[in-house]
């Protein structure tokens, strides 16, 4: 999980304990392993968490203007009622 993590993968690192709690079940239904100590560990516990990012946004007196660039938009009409 933590090699995963240095790449910057975080969903997939996460994504790789879920698999090997599952594996650890699967050892553990075929009298292979006795204990699952993948289900001992959270995620937030070992992984850092993913940085928040807020989305651009338009203050009021821009919107206008955007609505106007939107009305003239070339694409399809489907496209321009999805956007406003």
């Amino acid at each position: 999980m933590k090699a995963i993590e240095k790449r910057g993968a975080l969903d997939i690192a996460k994504r790789s304990l879920q698999t090997s709690s599952q594996i650890f079940r699967y050892a553990i239904a075929h009298g292979v392993a006795k204990r699952n100590p993948a289900v001992e560990i959270r995620p937030s516990d070992v992984l850092a968490s993913h940085k928040k990012e807020n989305y651009a946004r338009l203050d009021g007196k821009e919107l206008p203007e955007l609505l106007r660039k939107i009305e003239v938009y070339n694409g399809s009409t489907v496209t321009r009622v999805a956007i406003k």
